[in-house]
């Protein structure tokens, strides 16, 4: 038995591997077959660029105000340095390694500073895992149903996000259960105690749920806006609302993070969302890309700094 589910993983873990090269294969080539297409940045007007970098910092602050907020849980009392800090580090790493790092590098920390279990620390990560899918799928779902869309897909797209939610909330009441079966998947079966674990403990803080639904909310507004006025700033008129739909079906990539920051993928969702933003799939792809970039070069340089001034200095 100990041999089958040690198969299982090894397999599991190339599975993963192949998707990945497969994903950044795909990435390149469409890079390559499009790079006369990519030129195009560097004709924009580079006056907004420093609003861009804004938007980019400010849309850090509700993520890091969502770990703030759930370290109290443990009655962990960090300080700013560290609980801001170790959300741009968890986004940093997460950017450049694959299969969410960040969050692994950022319970070790909190392990070896703390002594903080990582089993509960991982639980309630998977609760707000959860919690970010509903948030996504609740406001994707809303606008779909009440948006200015006039194309038959909404209905399609609307259904599936029913289904995703429905099966977050059945996953979510249904966890206690799960617990005592054995699916024979070692990842599998570690998520589902994490996420138990997570969901005893915001059990006694009953505000936390609707805090975290908050939070994510305004991230999902942040992320939103600087994706806006990325397509604007490339004079492409879409509009707002359809755009905070787009960004809310990508917070369901959280759930499949196979390339660091999901990329490519998002990209690949907000190309395919042409029929709804009014442009054409190398545009939104375009305004995607746009988009990495800029909060790629804010991880970069906040995550570096706080890289070496906690991760380096605190754990020496």
């Amino acid at each position: 038995m100990f041999i089958s589910v040690k198969l299982k993983s090894f397999i599991l873990s190339k599975l993963k591997l192949v998707f990945q090269v497969i994903i950044l294969g795909f990435v390149g080539r469409y890079f390559l077959n499009h790079i006369s297409d990519f030129k195009h940045l560097l004709s924009i007007d580079f006056k907004w660029l420093p609003i861009l970098f804004f938007l980019s910092v400010f849309s850090l602050i509700p993520v890091a105000l969502e770990f703030n907020y759930s370290s109290k849980l443990f009655n962990l009392h960090l300080k700013a340095k560290e609980w801001i800090g170790l959300s741009v580090i968890n986004t940093f790493y997460n950017q450049i390694l694959p299969l969410s790092s960040g969050v692994f590098i950022r319970g070790v920390y909190l392990k070896k500073k703390f002594d903080l279990d990582y089993s509960k620390y991982s639980g309630l990560m998977g609760v707000s895992l959860i919690l970010n899918i509903l948030t996504g799928c609740i406001v994707a779902l809303l606008i779909g149903v009440f948006g200015p869309f006039e194309v038959t897909y909404i209905t399609e797209i609307s259904i599936s996000l029913s289904i995703i939610l429905i099966s977050c909330i059945v996953f979510y009441l249904s966890v206690k259960k799960l617990t005592k079966i054995d699916l024979r998947i070692k990842f599998v079966n570690n998520f589902i105690l994490s996420v138990n674990d997570g969901i005893d403990l915001i059990q006694e803080n009953k505000k936390f749920m609707c805090t975290i639904l908050l939070i994510q909310l305004l991230m999902n507004l942040g992320f939103g806006l600087r994706l806006f006025l990325c397509f604007w700033i490339l004079n492409l008129e879409v509009s707002f609302l359809i755009v905070i739909f787009v960004q809310s079906l990508t917070m369901l990539t959280t759930l499949i993070s196979i390339t660091p920051g999901n990329i490519g993928i998002r990209e690949a969702i907000i190309g395919n969302m042409q029929v709804f933003l009014g442009v054409s799939f190398e545009e939104s792809v375009l305004a995607a890309t746009l988009d990495r970039i800029i909060s790629l070069i804010i991880i970069l340089v906040l995550g570096m700094y706080f890289n070496f001034t906690l991760i380096q200095k605190e754990l020496k």
